[in-house]
């Protein structure tokens, strides 16, 4: 049998599955992508009962940081990572 097919994923002497791949440390991301969980689990929270997307908070948090409490929306797609309609 393949020794990659048995390698256990938690194969910590860097002989399994993951090693043959060209990622960044497994346990690194794992930690990532629970943190991403559970903020995003804590976002919805708090917009799910006042029946706003994550989306729309996002938006809220700029325009409240911002001067006058306005800003463009090209400004607001590009600080947060977004396409704007017309370069779609």
């Amino acid at each position: 049998m393949d020794s990659i097919a048995s390698a256990s994923p938690r194969d910590d002497a860097g002989q399994g599955w993951a090693s043959q791949l060209d990622l960044p440390d497994v346990g690194m991301v794992a930690r990532i992508v629970r943190l991403n969980m559970l903020v995003t689990r804590l976002v919805d929270s708090i917009t799910g009962p006042e029946g706003i997307s994550t989306a729309d908070y996002l938006v809220l948090g700029v325009l409240r940081r911002s001067p006058g409490h306005r800003t463009s929306p090209s400004f607001i797609c590009e600080l947060l990572g977004r396409s704007t309609p017309s370069t779609r």
